[in-house]
């Protein structure tokens, strides 16, 4: 029989590994499509935000059955969700090296290209456009990995707290016998 350690790795791996193939398909489909504007980014977003958490969940209650009488405290619970959380950060930010350097090196182009096309559209001032492209100019690709990897890291410990409070599962006879103690 595999270790705890090692079951519970391999579990998580292969969650985060299905989580992750969802968002990079979801990525690759709006890339394919190439629809243009902010609300799209927005709504994609969303989504994405949306199916991870339903991901969380799938996977958190999935991983909750397969202990002996379905029985998980707080702290199992977080560190499983935690370890889903750490190993999708790693297989995302992979795919958007490979994403900004093989599937669409242009991509910056691109976005500041749509920005423009956002401005001209709201009729921004000439003043905030030339801010927002000389930040977007002086933003350098290793600072994109980063805010990443900062982004996933942050949202992946909020959602593994919430989603562990709702998934973990007393003993039910356990505390029904220490009140009988009391």
């Amino acid at each position: 029989m595999e270790t705890n350690q090692s079951g519970i790795f391999k579990s998580a791996a292969q969650a985060a590994g299905i989580i992750a193939a969802v968002m990079i398909s979801l990525q690759l489909i709006v890339f394919v499509m190439n629809p243009k504007g902010m609300a799209i980014g927005m709504i994609v977003g969303l989504i994405s935000l949306i199916l991870y958490i339903v991901g969380m969940v799938i996977y958190g209650k999935k991983y909750r059955a397969e202990r002996p009488d379905g029985i998980i405290n707080y702290g199992d619970m977080l560190i499983y969700l935690l370890f889903i959380s750490g190993i999708y950060t790693a297989i995302m930010i992979a795919y958007s090296l490979l994403y900004y350097k093989v599937i669409d090196p242009d991509y910056a182009q691109k976005a500041m290209e749509n920005m423009q096309e956002m401005f001209d559209k709201m009729n921004a001032p000439q003043e905030a456009r030339e801010a927002a492209i000389a930040k977007m100019k002086s933003t350098s690709f290793t600072q994109t990995i980063m805010s990443g990897i900062y982004s996933n890291a942050v949202l992946g410990i909020v959602v593994s707290l919430i989603v562990a409070a709702f998934l973990k599962k007393k003993d039910q006879g356990m505390d029904a016998l220490l009140k009988e103690l009391e």
